[in-house]
């Protein structure tokens, strides 16, 4: 009721007083079943299987792009950390949540200028995270913990895509440009379509062109119907349930998001909150933390 804007005055008492302060301590690493119940219905698979498909050809070809017009950012080899040795907070509540969540560790760059929400997927050839000054004081592990779980939670579900992609547009042309990849050219594409697939065409190994093939024939046997946007809000509802996992209290979600800058897909904080509060007390996220060995337990008294 506090997190819906419904709780009275007494209601917001009790809570300020019984709310918990906790501390995530899984015993062990999310695993493929606890992923899958972090998604919400609506996310496409199709969708999510196609881009995976396309993706290593689809970063590559940006980065190409980007390298070309030498807009390719260059993180300072100096404000790379040492996972292994570091002892700044940020850093390792970072390597602390990618062991949480089964991610490979990307590499952490310690930024001198502050970036937009505080940390950021890098639009870098390895994968890698920028952390702006905002995140290196005032905030709580939590806090943190909430912020790279989304972060890396985007990176696992979408292979850092609307890293290099962000726009809506660019990914609606990458994706009508796979299909028409494999169903082969059936009259003049516009420009964008077009060269996003001769891109494609000159970087898709054989593994990767059979997956795009079988996800197409999947999408044909449907009626050929996708929604990116649909999609691309289902993705950010479910980082944002990683983000809730891995800092385990839906006031610190709540605070977090409130001064959040990160704009995905039109949702708004009000409307990310309103997908959490429902999920931190579903069946699906006791299913999780029991999985990972923080679930709730009844004292045993006598």
């Amino acid at each position: 009721l506090v997190h819906l804007g419904e709780a009275d005055l007494d209601e917001q008492l009790t809570y300020q007083q019984f709310a918990p302060e906790v501390a995530v301590r899984p015993a062990q690493p999310l695993d493929e079943a606890g992923w899958h119940a972090l998604l919400p219905p609506e996310l496409d698979g199709v969708v999510s299987s196609l881009l995976a498909a396309i993706a290593p050809a689809a970063i590559t070809a940006r980065v190409d792009q980007l390298r070309a017009s030498k807009t390719l950012p260059k993180p300072d080899p100096s404000e790379k950390q040492d996972v292994e040795r570091t002892t700044v907070s940020a850093v390792r509540t970072a390597v602390w949540v990618s062991k949480l969540l089964g991610v490979p560790t990307p590499a952490l760059y310690l930024r001198k200028h502050d970036v937009p929400g505080g940390v950021a997927v890098m639009p870098t050839l390895e994968p890698a995270l920028a952390l702006g000054p905002s995140v290196l004081t005032g905030r709580s592990v939590t806090e943190l913990s909430f912020l790279f779980a989304r972060e890396l939670g985007h990176v696992r579900m979408t292979g850092r895509m609307l890293t290099f992609y962000p726009q809506l547009s660019d990914l609606r042309a990458l994706v009508t440009a796979a299909i028409h990849l494999v169903i082969g050219q059936t009259g003049q594409l516009p420009p964008e379509v077009e060269t996003a697939r001769r891109e494609l065409a000159k970087r898709l190994d054989p593994a990767h062109r059979a997956k795009l093939a079988g996800v197409v024939r999947a999408l044909t046997d449907r009626g050929g119907q996708l929604d990116l946007l649909a999609w691309l809000r289902a993705v950010e509802r479910a980082a944002c349930r990683a983000g809730l996992l891995a800092c385990g209290d839906i006031t610190v979600a709540a605070r977090v998001l409130s001064v959040d800058g990160h704009v995905v897909g039109g949702l708004s904080a009000a409307d990310r909150l309103r997908d959490l509060v429902p999920f931190s007390v579903s069946p699906r996220y006791s299913e999780v933390r029991r999985s990972l060995g923080i679930a709730v337990r009844t004292s045993q008294l006598g």
